[in-house]
């Protein structure tokens, strides 16, 4: 039987390699979009602002420690400060440092506006 920590650690290697995996996304947009396609750069906001989500999901399942279904239930959202509010304050001030922009007050649906 697993036990709710080997499961937790499951699930943040998950959402960290759906974060790396937007990170090569972007970095292979970062490279055409300065070749002259300047509609990929909406992208790149894109696929920054998912790969930080799926950084903090991550994070938000190795701190908590509970069990993993009340932690999805927590994470059920698009929305960075949502998710930001749930960690503890060292960790939050942290992630708020790196962040250090507006972007994370921008929800899913400002997101795939920026795209469009």
């Amino acid at each position: 039987m697993f036990q709710t920590s080997d499961i937790n650690e499951q699930i943040a290697k998950d959402f960290l390699t759906d974060s790396k995996d937007f990170l090569i996304r972007y970095n292979i947009l970062k490279e055409r979009s300065i070749t002259g396609h300047q509609g990929l750069r909406s992208k790149l906001l894109v696929d920054l602002l998912f790969s930080a989500e799926c950084s903090i999901k991550a994070l938000i399942f190795l701190i908590l420690r509970e069990d993993a279904n009340i932690i999805y239930k927590k994470i059920c959202t698009h929305t960075l400060q949502t998710l930001l509010d749930i960690l503890p304050d060292k960790e939050k001030s942290e992630c708020k440092k790196f962040l250090d922009t507006d972007f994370i007050s921008f929800s899913i649906e400002n997101r795939y506006l920026i795209e469009v």
